[in-house]
């Protein structure tokens, strides 16, 4: 707090919302707080800034505001968020790069889902949600290719028929593979030797 302390207003108008900063000078002033004795607390850009980054978001009412602030801002200027976004990410790539491996990782599944709606779409492919566990149960939890069971349930997804010659992202079109299977097999059709379960 001892940042927002040293920031001291005088000369405060609050109906023309301006005031002078101990530190920053002549200013406009941005945000309002309100003091534990219910009184009107003007602070300026800068000392609200830190006091939202480091005192008020440490606590659920600050987070919780946050949030809200942020959706209403986002909903307001879409474009703008949009472009800011595009921006961040360009000036940032490892940072991008970090952040989407973190959540690759702690949601595998649906990570999968999304990469792999993202592949079929670049051949205008047909998609269809396509859950990785369910197409390892259609298949008797063994390998579409070779019909061996998976070590550690080690597997991926393989497309019968590769995007490259037509073929769907769908449950008709998929199934579980050996990496070295499917490594072997690429883009070429194979045979499957798996029966599918009756049951």
């Amino acid at each position: 707090m001892s940042e927002v302390i040293r920031h001291t207003l005088s000369q405060v108008d609050p109906a023309a919302r301006t005031a002078v900063c101990s530190v920053c000078g002549p200013i406009r002033i941005r945000s309002r707080g309100m003091s534990r004795h219910g009184k009107p607390q003007w602070r300026c850009a800068e000392a609200q800034n830190f006091y939202m980054r480091e005192v008020a978001s440490k606590s659920e009412k600050g987070k919780q505001w946050q949030r809200e602030s942020s959706a209403r801002y986002r909903s307001k200027n879409p474009e703008k968020v949009k472009t800011e976004v595009k921006k961040w990410k360009k000036e940032n790539p490892e940072r991008v790069k970090a952040a989407k491996a973190r959540w690759d990782r702690e949601n595998p599944e649906r990570a999968w889902q999304l990469n792999a709606k993202a592949r079929a779409m670049e051949f205008d492919a047909f998609v269809e949600d396509v859950d990785r566990q369910e197409v390892l149960r259609r298949y008797g939890f063994r390998c579409g290719i070779c019909g061996k069971p998976f070590k550690k349930g080690r597997f991926e997804i393989d497309h019968i028929v590769p995007y490259t010659l037509g073929g769907k992202h769908s449950y008709e079109n998929t199934q579980p593979a050996h990496t070295s299977c499917n490594r072997k097999k690429r883009n070429k059709l194979v045979a499957q030797e798996v029966t599918l379960p009756t049951s």
